[in-house]
């Protein structure tokens, strides 16, 4: 996971999830935090399996070892963290808010519905961990492909020249 440490980010509830994935596979956090109260919520929770290594200037390192991509947050828009997994050929696992959902096309992920109790959330998101774990290799191309052909530079590029030639 890549993010701040915020109410909005819900780590809590990756701090929960890192905790049922338990010997399964460990849970990295990157990002910053600026809440200092929310934070100290954080800390005080059991950090069983979960590693924060804070503010980092570059995340490829991460990204290209990871096995998938979490987010657990309550709101986002469309989170450029996620971009980031789809150009390291990474699944994502999330919950569906925000834009999210436009970035998961097939099997390159799955979303989980947030209107549910936090308990049955944190369920459906190590299952859909486990999915992306047991189907890896398919979805390294998949996720890479939708970088590529939706919100690469490139691709970028050529949808504002084509709106530019439209005008």
């Amino acid at each position: 996971s890549v993010s701040r440490i915020s109410r909005q980010k819900n780590i809590e509830r990756l701090v929960r999830l890192a905790s049922e994935l338990n010997g399964i596979v460990p849970v990295i956090h990157i990002g910053p935090s600026y809440d200092s109260a929310y934070k100290e919520i954080i800390d005080s929770l059991s950090h069983k399996n979960i590693y924060f290594l804070g503010q980092k200037e570059n995340v490829t390192y991460a990204l290209k070892k990871a096995l998938c991509f979490v987010l657990t947050s309550d709101k986002e828009g469309l989170p450029i963290t996620c971009l980031e997994a789809l150009a390291n050929n990474l699944p994502i696992v999330s919950t569906d808010v925000g834009g999210i959902s436009q970035l998961i096309k097939g099997s390159n992920g799955v979303l989980v519905d947030i209107n549910q109790n936090e308990e049955s959330l944190v369920n459906d998101l190590k299952a859909g961990i486990e999915e992306m774990m047991s189907t890896y290799n398919t979805n390294l191309l998949i996720s890479r492909k939708i970088y590529e052909n939706e919100y690469s530079m490139e691709s970028c590029g050529n949808k504002y020249l084509r709106l530019y030639q439209s005008a």
